[in-house]
């Protein structure tokens, strides 16, 4: 299937969420679309897309309570076809 994810983060200092994040994305198979501030998966399963969002959203919580560590996801959106 394809997935097509677009996020926000608010209030990071140095990317260091925004780095840590595009990392999971890079690792999942995920590609920055040209010109935009999407990322595309042409074809990853079912199974794929729920390790991935596990690891996506572990990533964001931890960053977001760990001390020192500003920034928060601010706006998530995905859209998926087959």
């Amino acid at each position: 299937m394809r997935v097509i994810i677009r996020h926000s983060i608010d209030g990071e200092h140095n990317s260091h969420l925004r780095n840590k994040l595009v990392g999971r994305l890079q690792k999942a198979g995920f590609a920055l679309m040209p010109n935009t501030a999407s990322w595309v998966n042409d074809n990853i399963d079912e199974g794929d897309l729920a390790t991935f969002m596990a690891s996506y959203w572990r990533c964001a919580y931890t960053h977001h309570y760990a001390a020192g560590y500003p920034g928060r996801v601010d706006h998530f959106w995905m859209y998926t076809d087959t």
